[in-house]
This record gives structure tokens, C-alpha cells and sequence, in this order.
């Protein structure tokens, strides 16, 4: 499968409108391609209209922190992004995030990777394991249920 010399950026977002669209801004880039995923509870307004990438809507999704849903609405932007073709990388990001480099900068770098690398590891023995502990070892069951009860409507 051919491999588009392009970055995909893949972005959830639910809150901050201001901050995402200064983030959209911030990649508009004819290297890019950026898909956009909003919560299904959220009221946003993108008024950025890009220049040079493409902005790629993806269906709304209900989401909700640290819940199976935000795995399975980081799947549904993977989905579309590779349903376009390949990228050389994939970025997923929240709509709060900024890149704190230049897209010359953040291209650059990545092109003087050798081809094929992956930049997501996890390493347990820097001292970090109470965080990744905190992180990992607990599974709220009954969030979900809890979350729609608190706002009056029926599980």
C-alpha cells in the first residue's frame, strides 16, 4: 500500500473553542491532513476554514473519560484517516492540545526518522510506577450509568 508523505492529524475534541481553533490553525499545512471528532455533547463552533490541509469531519460520537468510548472514538478517526490512504504518521491528539514547534520543525524531525519508526513506548522501571499504577488499576463499572443519572436522563 502506498504511503502519502503526509501527517494525519486525528483530534477529539469536546470543550475550548477558542484553543481548537487556534489548534487547527496551527496545523494547516499542505503536509497535513487533519480529521476532526467532536462529542456528541458538545456545542463547539470551528470557524476555521483551512487554507492549505484538509479538515476531514468525523461522525460524532458520545464520549466520555475513561470510558471504552474514547478508545472506540479514537478507533472510528484511525478508521477514516487509513480509509483515505496511508500517512507517514499519525498524531491523535485532544482539541486543548498546541504543537509547541513548527510544522518545518515537527516534519523535519519525523523525515529523519528511519521509515516505519513507532514513538509510543512504556517504560516502568524510571520510577514512574505509582503514576502508571494510578492510571491502570482501576475500572470504574458503573460510570456511564452514574454520569447519565446525574443528568436526569434514563440508562
Amino acid at each position: 500500500m502506498n504511503i502519502k508523505k503526509k501527517h494525519a492529524y486525528l483530534i477529539i475534541a469536546h470543550s475550548d473553542e477558542y484553543c481548537l481553533n487556534h489548534l487547527l490553525k496551527c496545523l494547516d499545512d499542505s503536509r497535513n491532513d487533519i480529521y476532526l471528532l467532536i462529542d456528541t455533547k458538545s456545542s463547539l463552533n470551528i470557524s476555521f476554514q483551512p487554507c492549505n490541509s484538509s479538515l476531514h469531519f468525523v461522525e460524532r460520537y458520545d464520549i466520555r473519560w475513561g470510558d471504552l468510548s474514547l478508545v472506540k472514538a479514537e478507533l472510528r478517526l484511525i478508521e477514516t484517516a487509513t480509509a483515505n490512504g496511508r500517512y507517514s504518521y499519525y498524531h491523535l491528539l485532544s482539541g486543548q492540545d498546541l504543537p509547541i514547534k513548527t510544522q518545518d520543525y515537527i516534519h523535519d524531525y519525523f523525515g529523519s526518522l528511519p521509515s516505519g519508526s513507532n514513538l509510543i513506548g512504556f517504560c516502568s522501571d524510571n520510577g514512574l510506577d505509582k503514576v502508571f499504577d494510578e492510571r491502570i488499576s482501576y475500572r470504574l463499572f458503573l460510570q456511564e450509568i452514574c454520569v447519565t443519572m446525574e443528568l436526569g436522563g434514563e440508562y
